[in-house]
This record gives structure tokens, sequence and C-alpha cells, in this order.
């Protein structure tokens, strides 16, 4: 049976690790990207007059004609513009100061930015399609894209991934310092369970704390568990300065994996 003083040791022993995983119980997590990088703006009505459904997503310095159509999916960012009797499907991205007059169609993962001017004529809509991008100059007519996806953006894709699996480790990591909490070394750990069995002997046998007590061969006294505790309590926390160490050095390393994935706009 432990003793109330060796209880109190056990508190004063966990309350350092509790306030450790409470101060760091929320990391940051990467997870994929707000429409137009974050800017704010609204969801899209389309069809409002006769068969209103919701749109994409159009950033509030952007422009979109009430008659075009923008799919759930797609984004038009920026100050980009979007005119009447236009659709922009799929996954397509308008951004910059991109201008997107009538009678186009873009369809799939295109992307057009920069000021690239796209229009069409009402018998024969232009269509960009695929993978196209296109930052630049005006299209006035024909279907342009590609099914491929462009070499650079599978070579982002794949380091954004391997980016991902990182901070998901060090997420990891860092949740297993928090629950494991400080290790003491051995040598701490011998001294707390030799103090522990000790201060009982000596508390059961001779509780006005002025006599000796035998315990495996040794002499003990009161003055000499003090010392003990004291011993313990400074090993206790120096691992308490090494968690909090590790804890920081991973909390940096997460900061530093998520400005990356962030430069990289993955």
């Amino acid at each position: 049976m432990s003793s109330p003083h060796s209880r109190k040791i056990s508190k004063s022993f966990l309350k350092p690790i509790l306030l450790v995983i409470l101060a760091n119980f929320s990391a940051l997590s990467w997870a994929e990207r707000p429409p137009c990088d974050g800017e704010s703006g609204y969801k899209f009505t389309n069809d409002r007059e006769t068969n209103p459904r919701k749109g994409g997503f159009v950033a509030d310095g952007a422009y979109v004609s009430e008659d075009a159509f923008v799919a759930p999916t797609a984004q038009v960012c920026d100050s980009a513009t979007v005119e009447s009797n236009t659709r922009i499907m799929g996954k397509s991205i308008i951004k910059d100061e991109a201008y997107i007059g009538s009678h186009v169609r873009v369809l799939g993962n295109a992307i057009i930015s920069g000021d690239a001017s796209i229009t069409g004529k009402s018998n024969k809509p232009t269509v960009i399609k695929g993978y196209a991008r296109i930052s630049s100059g005006t299209i006035t007519s024909g279907t342009h894209g590609s099914g491929v996806k462009p070499e650079t953006e599978i070579i982002k894709e794949k380091t954004c991934e391997q980016f991902s699996e990182n901070l998901t480790l060090l997420e990891k990591k860092l949740k297993s310092l928090n629950a494991r909490g400080p290790i003491l070394g051995s040598e701490c750990e011998r001294t707390k369970n030799w103090y522990y069995k000790s201060y009982d002997v000596c508390h059961d046998r001779y509780s006005d704390g002025t006599s000796d007590c035998d315990y495996s061969g040794n002499s003990i006294n009161w003055k000499s568990l003090k010392r003990v505790k004291r011993e313990y309590n400074q090993c206790e926390q120096e691992a308490n300065q090494r968690l909090k160490v590790k804890v920081n050095q991973v909390k940096k390393e997460i900061e530093n994996k998520q400005n990356e994935i962030d430069q990289l706009k993955c």
C-alpha cells in the first residue's frame, strides 16, 4: 500500500506531463487547399431564374455573369471575368486577370490565368479542355487543350504527396511524445522505486519519523529519504525539460514542412 507522501510525488510527476499534452494537443495538419487559395468569396448560383442550383466558388474580386454556368468543382479567382452564355466545367480554374467572353466552354482541368482573353461565337463556341494551360494571348475560336498532364505538375504532385506523408509522420511523432511523457533515466527509476519502498517501510514502522528503519540491509532515516526525494525530483525536472526540447523540435519541423507545402501550393 502506498503512503500519502508517495501519492503526492506521483501527482507532482504527472502534472508537468499533463501540461505538455494539453499545450501540444493540436498539431498543424495538411489538408486540401481551399478554393482560390483561401480568397474570400461565395458559391455561385447557376440557372437562378429557372432552376437554381449551387455552383462553384467565385472570389469577391471576380466577376461572373448571371447567365454563365460554373460547375460546383470549378473556381473563378482573383479579378477574373466570365461573361454570359459561357460554361466553366469540371475542375477548371479561371484566375488572375483572365477574361472569358461569351460562348466559351472551359472543361476538365484547364487553367486560364494571367491576362489571357478567350471568346467564342454563338454558333460555334470556343472550347478549352483537358489540361490546357493558357496564361496569355487571345483565342477567338477552335478547340484547345491536351489530355496529358504537364510533366511539371506530375513532379509537383509527387513532391506534395511526399511532403504530406512526412508531415503526417511528424504529427504522429508529436502525439507519441505527448502520450509517452518524459522518459526517466534508469538511475531515476531506481531512485524513485527505492524511495517509494523505503518510505512505506519507514512510515509503517515509525510513524513519528524520529527512528531509523532497516530495508534491504540499509539504515534509512527521514533525512536520507528527503535527500532521495530531492534527487528524484531533479531527475524528473530534467526529464520534463528533455521532453519539452523534443516537442519544440518536432513542432518546428512541422512548421517548416507546412511552409514548404504552402509555398508549393499543394
